[in-house]
């Protein structure tokens, strides 16, 4: 059995386009807070938030290529969730883009 034939179930699972999406919404959910309240009023909140910030943009690179992926292997009925996500990390990313630009 070929890698691709191990793998292929993986991408067309209805279970990994929603794990996908809700990856997509914690990205948007830890930058945007990042970018609009002060994380490092509190200790706590601070040290978690540095701790997250390598995994989280790992995330930015692994989630958009997960759902490209998606968008082409899933069913129709499951194609939204892929296509959420890529809608998502682009607005993310270019409320990202805008926010600094304007500072």
């Amino acid at each position: 059995m070929s890698y691709f034939q191990r793998v292929k179930p993986f991408f067309e699972h209805p279970r990994t386009a929603k794990v996908n999406f809700a990856l997509a919404l914690l990205f948007s959910l830890y930058w945007l807070m990042g970018l609009r309240l002060n994380v490092y009023r509190y200790a706590a909140l601070g040290a978690i938030y540095e701790l997250l910030w390598l995994p989280m943009l790992l995330l930015a690179f692994a989630v958009p290529m997960l759902a490209l992926i998606q968008l082409f292997r899933l069913h129709r009925r499951l194609r939204w969730l892929a296509a959420g996500a890529l809608l998502l990390l682009t607005g993310t990313l270019t409320a990202i883009w805008l926010w600094v630009k304007a500072d």
